[in-house]
This record gives structure tokens, sequence and C-alpha cells, in this order.
């Protein structure tokens, strides 16, 4: 090994004796591990995942309820009481 008083030359001699080929030796062995990993999903999570799509297709509003109520309401014919009203309020805060 050869020493030289210029740190920057120094540098590369000392790499060049450590070899550059090195670090992508290490690369090839880092991507040749990975390589025979794989992942298999169970037949469950895949029909999780089959509902859940089918899930963010539907529609967040049932339209036909909807005009069925707001039909009633127009017309009159929808009653609720205060007893019902009093029980939705107070079921809506405890689940909050």
């Amino acid at each position: 090994m050869k020493i030289e008083l210029n740190p920057a030359a120094q540098a590369t001699t000392l790499q060049e004796s450590a070899g550059a080929g090195k670090p992508a030796r290490i690369a090839s062995q880092a991507t040749a591990s990975f390589a025979a990993d794989s992942v298999a999903l169970s037949s469950s999570s895949q029909r999780v995942a089959a509902l859940s799509a089918q899930a963010l297709a539907a529609p967040e509003v049932r339209q036909q309820r909807v005009a069925a109520l707001a039909a009633a309401v127009s017309d009159g014919s929808y009653q609720v009481s205060a007893e019902q009203i009093a029980t939705a309020i107070f079921d809506q805060l405890r689940r909050a």
C-alpha cells in the first residue's frame, strides 16, 4: 500500500484497495435474498377484499327509501312521536 500526503488521493487509494466491486456484490446478494420472498393471501382475505370493493361501489344513499320518505313527509302521512325523537337523540348521544 502506498501512503500519500494528499488526503483525497489517499481516500481514493483506500477505496481501490478495498475493492470497488464490493458494494455491487453486497447489493446483488441483497437483491437475491429479496427475490425469494413471496406473499400468499388466504381465501378469506381475498373474500374480504372482494366484499370491501363491492361495498365501496354501492351507492351511499338508498334512493328508493329516500324517495318514499320524502313523499310521506310531503303528503303529511309521516308521523313521528316525541318519544321516538327523544329515543333517537339519546341513542345518537350514547354512540358519540
